[in-house]
């Protein structure tokens, strides 16, 4: 495909079948510009048109000056307001402009010729206007320009407040604007508030009225207040106003803070605080923060203070009954002339009960035999209770799950034998977490324990005796001493057994607690013991090997067997 490349002869190139292009003002004559077409194929081959010239005039200049007024009229004649404006011709192309044609901007125009040097127009009515020169020369080009003429004087203006500026804020105030009807068109006015905000600029004509909207307490002296400062501006000058005297004052903003804030509970101390806000009086200059508060709390009974009043600015409060409670502080504000309303804020607190700490197991007295399951039945009294249950000691129990410490009715079993204190903490966090524990005792099978093994003369009678027991003091001849483990209970049964023709002796029985038992002649003697308690009985051991001219104990689970060999 063909792809067209311009050349214009000011260095400028464009792309493209058709192009429009603008050429820049020439200077003060006409100048001549050779254009250029290049065709030029994708595979590298390219054609030239013939160059073609383009002529391009220049414009004409449409410059003139006011060297007397600078294009300004300020006049404060009685006799109105007549403006001799006297224009020279000082446009740069005068030689080849044609013509010209000045509009002075009052519906008036004139047109002039090739030899305008200078020319004269009569404003006879105040005001701003836009006077317009439009220069043509022989090309048939042409070229405007644009100039302010002014006539008049300073601007007659003026503000005033409607009263009653004393006010509490956020407020708004409205004042006036004065004397305007007649100024110029080309009048500004200014009105800066010293709040801190932006000016407010209105162009000719302004508004009947300015109203501001004052948020924030007058900085420095509170007896001079804010001041609007105002200004009407045109070419002749400015004219100033001023309204003094507004006054803002701010409420004080009622504020406080309760300590401990959540979860407060009967009996348990509540510091209330006031962190409030000051406010701003402005008729109070030598106290402007100043103000006076007071506290009152609904229901009136249910609670009483432990230190300082009603007035305080900060108090403590003990409430002895539960329930919800509207505490409530006025900020009012002081010194002379207040403006502002009182500031007024209410919270509800709500009162619990203190946690106390109760519970029971499932029997009583408190004791079984292990394995032991033990419920709970929890009585503790207080509002949004936190559990947490102990044990001690801490080996030889679980939890029964899916309880835990945190439940409120855990159970616990007991694969121990053992005295265990079992204790519950209750919180609610509004005061001192409250603690009550139990014992429970819990019981296994019995133990018997013999002694280490012993050589006897045989035949022989041998007495056994309870190591533990004071009831041992006068048994004469040989003793064996033996042992007894209750492991929490009590033992209400002993039996004994004895092999090989061994019998017991001296009014003595296989249920005794310190049997004499005759070994008559040599042999292999087996002695076992099995003691009873609320548990049930300890576990018989089994016979007794490789006993040779000895004692032999073997102990086995809650069980000792003797085997006596009569040497």
């Amino acid at each position: 495909s063909l792809q067209y490349i311009w050349h214009f002869g000011d260095g400028a190139t464009e792309t493209g079948e058709q192009v429009n292009h603008v050429y820049s003002a020439p200077g003060t004559g006409p100048a001549t510009f050779s254009v250029q077409v290049f065709a030029q194929l994708n595979q590298g081959c390219s054609a030239a048109s013939q160059p073609q010239n383009v002529t391009v005039n220049a414009l004409p200049d449409a410059s003139i000056a006011d060297t007397i007024s600078g294009f300004s009229n300020c006049t404060y004649s009685a006799l109105g307001y007549t403006f001799d404006l006297s224009i020279i011709n000082t446009s740069a192309t005068a030689a080849t402009n044609t013509g010209y044609v000045i509009n002075w901007g009052d519906g008036s125009s004139v047109t002039l010729g090739n030899n305008f040097t200078s020319a004269q127009h009569q404003y006879t009515t105040q005001g701003a206007f836009e006077l317009t020169v439009t220069a043509t020369n022989a090309a048939g080009c042409s070229q405007s320009k644009t100039y302010s003429v002014f006539n008049g004087n300073n601007p007659s203006f003026g503000v005033a407040s409607q009263g009653n500026t004393n006010g509490c804020g956020p407020i708004s105030y409205t004042f006036d604007i004065l004397n305007t009807a007649n100024n110029t068109p080309s009048t500004t006015y200014t009105f800066q508030f010293d709040d801190g905000t932006p000016p407010v600029v209105f162009n000719h004509p302004p508004p009947a009225q300015i109203t501001h909207l004052f948020n924030n307490p007058v900085p420095g002296s509170a007896t001079n207040g804010y001041t609007l400062t105002a200004f009407a501006t045109n070419a002749c000058g400015t004219t100033p106003a001023t309204v003094g005297g507004i006054k803002v004052s701010i409420k004080p903003q009622a504020l406080f803070k309760t300590s401990p804030t959540l979860n407060n509970c009967t009996n348990s101390p509540v510091t209330v605080t006031d962190n409030s806000i000051a406010g701003f009086n402005a008729n109070n200059p030598g106290n402007p923060s100043l103000y006076t508060r007071s506290w009152s709390i609904t229901p009136a009974t249910g609670w009483a203070l432990s230190s300082g009043s009603l007035t305080s600015p900060s108090y403590v409060v003990s409430f002895t009954t539960p329930g919800s409670y509207d505490i409530t502080l006025q900020v009012t504000p002081g010194g002379s002339s207040p403006v502002c309303l009182p500031d007024v804020i209410t919270k509800t607190i709500v009162i619990g009960v203190s946690p106390e700490a109760q519970f029971a197991l499932t029997s009583s007295p408190v004791t079984g035999c292990a394995p032991l399951q033990v419920a709970t039945v929890n009585n503790s009294i207080g509002d949004s209770l936190i559990y947490n249950w102990s044990v001690l000691p801490a080996t030889g129990w679980n939890f029964v799950l899916p309880s835990s410490a945190a439940s409120a009715t855990p159970g616990f079993a007991f694969t121990q034998a053992g005295t265990y204190t079992v204790k519950l903490t209750a919180n609610n966090g509004c005061s001192q977490a409250s603690s009550f524990d139990t014992v429970i005792v819990v019981k296994g099978l019995p133990t018997a324990v013999l002694p280490a093994t012993q050589s006897f003369c045989g035949p022989q009678t041998v007495t056994f005796v309870n190591a533990d027991s004071a009831a041992n003091s006068g048994i004469n001849g040989q003793l064996i001493n033996y042992s007894l483990g209750a492991t929490s209970g009590t033992i209400s049964e002993l039996q004994w057994q004895v092999s090989g023709g061994a019998t017991f002796v001296n009014n003595s029985s296989a249920t005794s607690f310190s049997p004499a038992i005759n070994f008559p002649s040599t042999g292999t003697y087996t002695v076992t013991l099995v003691a009873e308690n609320e548990c049930g009985n300890s576990v018989a051991a089994s016979k007794c090997a490789s006993c040779e001219y000895s004692f032999v104990c073997v102990c086995r689970r809650f069980c000792c067997s003797y085997c006596f060999r009569n040497r």
